[in-house]
């Protein structure tokens, strides 16, 4: 782990609960200053840790620990994302890669709100049911092997971000 990283991790809390602190507007930020990754350099399996998760903000403080707690714990089904070139999915029950739902492509494209460009992840792809086509996730660079991203959500106001996490090989 470089010494950058873990001082973007110490600057914002990204370890242990007090990830529970992090807004999503603190967030917002770090991710539109991170560089974007070259896509080919994402490959194999990466471990993934959820943080401001939508549904989560409103409730009270000692129940949205409890919550974030139970995303981010080892009985927790989603383990992280696995990439492989063009395509990827995410790694159910296990780290190894080897059982996969939400597939999407992967792709450089432009952030959706205008701050350059970004990794996309796009669940339109035929092989997920309509109900994930709608979804999409933005990749930044935190350092080596380590990402900021953020999952979307397109309604008819357009798209708005559902949540964030980190992949780490």
């Amino acid at each position: 782990m470089s010494v950058d990283s873990i001082n973007t991790e110490e600057r914002l809390g990204l370890m242990g609960l007090d990830s529970l602190a992090i807004s999503r507007e603190q967030l917002a930020s770090l991710f539109s200053q991170l560089p974007t990754p070259q896509a080919a350099s994402l490959k194999g399996a990466y471990l993934g840790k959820l943080y401001a998760v939508e549904g989560l903000r409103f409730l009270p403080a000692p129940l949205r620990a409890l919550a974030h707690m139970g995303v981010n714990s080892a009985i927790s089904p989603w383990k992280g994302k696995c990439i492989e070139g063009k395509t990827g999915g995410n790694m159910l029950l296990s780290s190894a890669g080897d059982k996969q739902l939400g597939f999407y492509s992967v792709k450089r494209g432009k952030a959706y709100d205008g701050s350059g460009a970004a990794i996309v992840l796009d669940y339109d792809v035929p092989e997920n049911p309509p109900m994930l086509w709608k979804i999409r996730g933005e990749l930044r660079e935190i350092s080596e092997q380590y990402y900021l991203a953020r999952m979307l959500y397109q309604n008819k106001s357009g798209w708005f971000t559902v949540l964030y996490f980190t992949l780490r090989k």
